[in-house]
């Protein structure tokens, strides 16, 4: 996941929470294995900590963080995928932060984000066999990112833009834009040989529309989500 998810998490249930338990009990139940913590969502982070499921490993590679923040995220992730029985890739995953998003008076900081790239690859970059960055940055920057390391194969950058971007490739990499508020889900196909390489890329823009179909189980425990938060909307009137 590369979005922001501050109005999400603090969705009004009253009480004056600035994290809906409710909205973290649903992303909870999404596969999400690696989770990009923007800069919008920093001073929300004690908050949400280890309770996102363990299957998800939240990264932030370039922010600076205060002793009074808590336990930072990672810095990268690493997930194993299997292609055969006997034969699997490791993919590397770096979440950079545009330093222009950090609130005026925040306590965080951030290193810059290109040198922070180069400084993690020299010195975890043979833990993958490829590698996968979760940005906020721009078009340029993921770019000179694609242009200086090979090793690079996709930018996934998140986009406070209606606009809708063509996937670009630039290198190794293949360079994605999310769209405004979810409109799209972005899906990245890779195709390998039988040595592990990467032979082709098939990205795709799914148009989160009226006849995408609902999956049942999902259905189902949106709608007990639903009677949960009508019963704390209830309590708290």
């Amino acid at each position: 996941i590369n979005v922001e998810l501050g109005s999400y998490f603090t969705a009004s249930l009253g009480g004056g929470k600035r994290v809906n338990e409710l909205m973290l009990d649903a992303l909870r139940m999404l596969p999400v294995h690696v989770f990009h913590l923007n800069g919008w969502d920093l001073e929300r982070w004690p908050e949400i900590s280890g309770k996102l499921g363990k299957q998800t490993r939240v990264i932030s590679s370039n922010i600076i963080w205060p002793p009074d923040a808590g336990k930072p995220p990672a810095r990268f992730a690493v997930r194993k995928i299997s292609l055969s029985e006997k034969q699997s890739v490791r993919f590397g995953f770096l979440g950079l932060t545009n330093p222009r998003t950090l609130k005026r008076g925040s306590r965080f900081r951030m290193r810059n984000p290109l040198q922070t790239l180069s400084a993690a690859l020299e010195k975890h970059g043979s833990k993958a066999d490829y590698w996968i960055i979760l940005s906020d940055l721009t078009a340029a920057a993921a770019k000179q990112m694609a242009q200086q390391h090979p090793q690079v194969i996709a930018v996934l950058l998140m986009s406070k833009t209606y606009k809708l971007f063509q996937p670009q490739q630039v290198n190794q990499a293949v360079i994605l834009h999310s769209v405004e508020r979810g409109r799209y889900l972005g899906k990245l196909r890779l195709g390998f040989n039988q040595n592990g390489k990467i032979t082709s890329f098939e990205p795709e823009l799914i148009n989160l529309n009226e006849e995408i179909r609902d999956d049942e189980k999902m259905a189902r425990r949106i709608e007990e989500l639903k009677q949960r938060l009508k019963a704390a909307q209830s309590e708290s009137e």
